[in-house]
């Protein structure tokens, strides 16, 4: 579930002590933590879901949206849905 962060950018910053520029302006995030977040039913995001407009606007924080949030930035992950990056290890034996 995509969520955007935009409204809650400030008090995300304040809780994981960083800079308001290091959070996405969305995450993906389990349903019922954007429930809880968007104050929206777990139903009607499911419906979303099932549609293909899976996301919602924050109108507050949780202590699971800051843990998602704050472990997705430590990874180095973009949670804003961006270009991804990865590392392949050389075969064995180059």
């Amino acid at each position: 579930m995509n969520v955007n962060l935009q409204n809650v950018l400030n008090d995300l910053s304040v809780s994981l002590q960083v800079n308001r520029n290091s959070i996405p302006v969305t995450a993906q995030v389990p349903v019922d933590v954007a429930a809880t977040v968007c104050g929206v039913s777990v139903d009607a995001l499911a419906a979303s879901v099932a549609s293909g407009n899976a996301t919602c606007t924050a109108t507050t924080t949780s202590p699971q949206l800051t843990q998602v949030v704050q472990q997705q930035i430590s990874t180095g992950g973009n949670v804003g849905g961006g270009d991804q990056t990865t590392t392949t290890p050389p075969p064995p034996g180059n």
